[in-house]
């Protein structure tokens, strides 16, 4: 089963193919009282959920795209090469300032309020820190830290903690990455004091995303 669909919201069912092209345009840049809150999603069966938000609104704010793939689409020896593909083209296309991939069985996790505008929540398996990062960041103290990967993509690093998202020291404990942040720059991640303790973050060009 191959189908693929689009909508708004939950649940998504609306056929998307070449001829829904100026409906999707449609969707993209529908405006409402001078503002664009847009989120599409699409589905493809049996392994993909992606989503994507374009913004302009009184208050300036980020634009997104997130997707879950099944961890069985990248099995084999060529297949987390072929992630990394992904989310490097997407970096490409998109002109992104961050990105980040990991497992759902990551054992470091960090869920607190707020954006990239305001925090990171934690670092993961693949993190990318854009051109806002990389001049903010000291670029050397992180060639140095101990990644398993570190690659020079559009202006910024794209940094692997380990051969895979499901490899062991992703799995089974958080020691990994809480000592890579602490090697990249601890102030970027929140911490349990967070907000009353904020975090040290880039500024981010958002001229396009504010009416």
């Amino acid at each position: 089963m191959d189908a693929r669909e689009m909508g708004h919201f939950e649940p998504i069912k609306n056929v998307f193919d070449q001829q829904a092209d100026h409906e999707l345009i449609n969707a993209w840049c529908e405006t409402r009282n001078g503002r664009i809150p847009n989120a599409i999603y699409f589905k493809k069966k049996p392994s993909l959920l992606l989503g994507v938000t374009n913004w302009k609104g009184r208050v300036p704010d980020l634009n997104y795209i997130w997707f879950d793939f099944e961890a069985s689409e990248f099995l084999g020896p060529n297949g987390i090469a072929r992630l990394k593909r992904i989310v490097s083209k997407l970096i490409t296309w998109s002109g992104a300032v961050y990105a980040t991939a990991w497992s759902s069985e990551q054992k470091h996790y960090r869920s607190v309020p707020g954006n990239p505008t305001k925090r990171l929540d934690q670092l993961n398996w693949l993190t990318y820190f854009g051109r806002p990062y990389t001049l903010l960041l000291d670029l050397e103290r992180i060639r140095q830290c101990p990644f398993f990967s570190c690659e020079e993509i559009e202006g910024g690093l794209m940094l692997t903690a380990s051969v895979e998202p499901n490899s062991p020291e992703m799995t089974e404990s958080n020691e990994t990455l809480l000592h890579l942040e602490t090697c990249v720059a601890p102030e970027l991640f929140a911490t349990d004091e967070y907000p009353a303790v904020p975090c040290r973050v880039p500024n981010f060009d958002l001229h396009l995303t504010v009416v």
